[in-house]
C-alpha cells in the first residue's frame, strides 16, 4: 500500500487510467501505455464508493471539492491524493477479492473523511488485483500571517553558504521585499482561527505516515475477522529497493558483491583444503599410536614372555617415548578441533554460494522486465499500423515523441536494459549473445521508424530519433 499526490496537471491521465478511457475511448485526449493491462477483463473492473464514475463526473467532483476550501489550490497543491492498495498475496483462494476491497475502502474513508472521497476504483485487469482509493485532501490548518514586527535575518551559517547574505540583514524575497516570520492568526478570545485548505501534507504528517500501514491493517482485520499484512514481502521489497536506485550504483554494487562473494567463496574453499589436509595428517599419526598400543596389548594377552618381562618392556618403551599418551590426547583434541573449524568453513561456503545465487536471481529478473518492455512496444507499434496511421504522420510522431523527457528517458533505459542484459548473461557464465533482438536499442529505434514510415522518412527526422 502506498499513497501518492497528483498536482492539478495529471488529473486528466489519472482519472483516464482509474475509468479506463471512459471519458476518452479513442485516446484522443489522453494516451495510456500500461502494456500490463489486459482488454478481456477490463468487464471485471468496479468501482467503490463513487455513484457517477464516469471521466466527467469524477473530475468534476474533484474541481468542485477543491473550489471549497477557504484556502484556493496553487501549482505545488495536490489536488487530488491516491491510496494504492493491492490484493495480498495470502488472501484465500475460496473469498471473493471484493470483500477485501469494501473492508480497505471502509478503513480508508474513515481515515480521511468520508465527504472528501472521491471513489474506489478496483482493476482487476492488470496482473494484480488493486484498488485506487481517490480523494482530495481536504482539513482544517491553523490560518497564518506575516508578522511585520519580526522580520526574518540571515544568519552567519546562511553568509558562510552564500557570502551576499550578510549575517544580521534582513532577508529579502525575489521581488526585493523584506520577509516576516509567520505566526497563527488569533481571534478576540484568543483562540487560533482556522481555515480550510486541500493538503495531503497537513493531512498526513510523518507521525500519522509511521503507523499508517499498521492502523490501516489492523482496521481492515477487525472487518474480515481474520488477519492480513499490507507489507511488502521480501520480494516486493527488494524490486521496489532496485527500482529506487540508480542503475549506475546498481550495477557497481552488484560487481563489487560479486567480486566480494567470489573472493570469500575462494578463500573458505582454499582454507578448507588445508585444514583437511592437516586433518588428515593428524588421523594418521593417531592410527599410528593406536597399532602401537593394540601390539602392546595383543603381546599381553598372549602371554608372550613372563609378567614382570612384559611389565619391564612397557616401562622402557614408557621411558623411551615419555609423551606418547600426551601427544596422542592432544592428537584426538586437535582432531576434534578441525573438524568443528572445517564444519564451520562449508557452513560460511554455503552462505556465500546462496548469496551469489540471490544475485543471480536479481539479475534474471531485471532482464525479464527489460524483454517485457520491449514487447510492450512492438504491440503498441503494430497497433499503431492497424489503425492506418500514415506514415509521415508516424514518422514524425516517433520522431517528436524521441525529443521529449520522456523518450530521452525510454531510450536511456533501453541502453541501460542493454548493458544490464550483457552484464547478468556474463555473472551466471553464458556468453552474451550477439544481435540481441530483445532489447531496444536507440540505433534500433530508429530501424523501427524506416521499417513503419516506409523508405519517403527524410533523414533528418531519423537522425533526431536516434
Amino acid at each position: 500500500m502506498r499513497l501518492d499526490g497528483y498536482k492539478r496537471d495529471a488529473v486528466g491521465a489519472l482519472v483516464n487510467h482509474w475509468t479506463r478511457h471512459s471519458g476518452d475511448p479513442d485516446q484522443a485526449r489522453h494516451q495510456y501505455r500500461n502494456s500490463r493491462i489486459d482488454a478481456s477483463r477490463t468487464d471485471l473492473n468496479y468501482v467503490l464508493m463513487c455513484d457517477t464514475p464516469e471521466y466527467e463526473a469524477v473530475t468534476r467532483a474533484i474541481r468542485a471539492m477543491n473550489d471549497s476550501v477557504d484556502r484556493r489550490s496553487t501549482a505545488k497543491t495536490n489536488v487530488v491524493s491516491s491510496a494504492v492498495v493491492t490484493l495480498p498475496k495470502g488472501w484465500p483462494a475460496g473469498r471473493d477479492p471484493r470483500e477485501f476491497f469494501e473492508a480497505a475502502a471502509d478503513v480508508l474513508a474513515e481515515q480521511v473523511g468520508r465527504d472528501n472521497v472521491v471513489g474506489g476504483f478496483v482493476h482487476m485487469d492488470e496482473t494484480t488485483p488493486h484498488m485506487h482509493f481517490a480523494f482530495v485532501a481536504r482539513t482544517r490548518t491553523p490560518k497564518m500571517a506575516a508578522d511585520k514586527s519580526r522580520p526574518l535575518r540571515w544568519t552567519r551559517a546562511d553568509e558562510r553558504k552564500n557570502p551576499k547574505h550578510r549575517a544580521g540583514t534582513k532577508k529579502l524575497d525575489t521581488r526585493g521585499r523584506v520577509r516576516y516570520e509567520r505566526v497563527a492568526v488569533l481571534d478576540g478570545d484568543g483562540h487560533a482561527v482556522t481555515e480550510s485548505v486541500v493538503s495531503q501534507a497537513a493531512m498526513f504528517d510523518r507521525a500519522r505516515l509511521k503507523t499508517w500501514h499498521d492502523d490501516t491493517a489492523a482496521g481492515i482485520n477487525r472487518r474480515l475477522g481474520f488477519e492480513v499484512s499490507l507489507r511488502l514481502g521480501e520480494d516486493e521489497a527488494l524490486e521496489k529497493a532496485l527500482s529506487s536506485v540508480p542503475q549506475a550504483r546498481l550495477d557497481e554494487a552488484r560487481r563489487a558483491a560479486t567480486e566480494e562473494i567470489a573472493k570469500a567463496a575462494a578463500d573458505a574453499e582454499a582454507d578448507r583444503v588445508a585444514k583437511e589436509a592437516e586433518l588428515a595428517a593428524a588421523r594418521e599419526r593417531l592410527e599410528g599410536v593406536r597399532r602401537d598400543l593394540a601390539v602392546a596389548e595383543a603381546e599381553v594377552v598372549a602371554g608372550v614372555g613372563d609378567v614382570p618381562a612384559a611389565r619391564r618392556r612397557a616401562a622402557e618403551a614408557r621411558d623411551a617415548n615419555p609423551g606418547l599418551e600426551v601427544e596422542r590426547d592432544e592428537l584426538a583434541r586437535r582432531v576434534a578441533e578441525l573438524e568443528g573449524r572445517v564444519s564451520e568453513e562449508r557452513a560460511r561456503a554455503e552462505v556465500s554460494r546462496g548469496a551469489l545465487e540471490r544475485c543471480r536471481q536479481v539479475v534474471e529478473l531485471l532482464e525479464q522486465r527489460a524483454r517485457e518492455a520491449f514487447s510492450a512496444l512492438r504491440e503498441r507499434l503494430s497497433e499503431l499500423r492497424r489503425r492506418g496511421m500514415s506514415r509521415d504522420t508516424l514518422a514524425k510522431a516517433l520522431a517528436r515523441a524521441s525529443r521529449t523527457p520522456l523518450g530521452r528517458e525510454l531510450s536511456r533505459r533501453a541502453r541501460e536494459a542493454r548493458r544490464q542484459a550483457f552484464a547478468a548473461e556474463a555473472e551466471v557464465g553464458r556468453a552474451p549473445r550477439a544481435g540481441r533482438d530483445d532489447i531496444l536499442t536507440p540505433y534500433e529505434v530508429g530501424m523501427v521508424t524506416r521499417a513503419i514510415a516506409g523508405d519517403g522518412v527524410a533523414g533528418k527526422e531519423t537522425r533526431r530519433t536516434r
